[in-house]
């Protein structure tokens, strides 16, 4: 992940979208890459075999900054900030 970052930052690439699972995710996490979190909740993952809300290492919803939840139709959207210690 750091590597893949200074490439982009080389390209004078400022901000990245990450889409992925849960492998991906927890890389970025795991590289203190992840500044803003936008998860988008479906009703299925609240069923007894859904999947983990946050699968990323260290990251609950009680540890986001601003934190922000918005029904969309049938989801839910979760939005807030990760600000790691200095």
């Amino acid at each position: 992940v750091p590597s893949a970052l200074r490439a982009l930052a080389e390209q004078r690439v400022q901000s990245v979208l990450v889409e992925g699972g849960p492998r991906v995710h927890a890389a970025f996490a795991d590289a203190g890459m992840i500044d803003e979190v936008q998860v988008f909740v479906a009703q299925d993952v609240f069923l007894p075999d859904g999947l983990p809300f946050a699968p990323m290492s260290g990251l609950t919803l009680a540890s986001l900054d601003d934190l922000q939840v918005e029904p969309i139709g049938d989801d839910v959207l979760v939005r807030g900030y990760v600000h790691r210690p200095h």
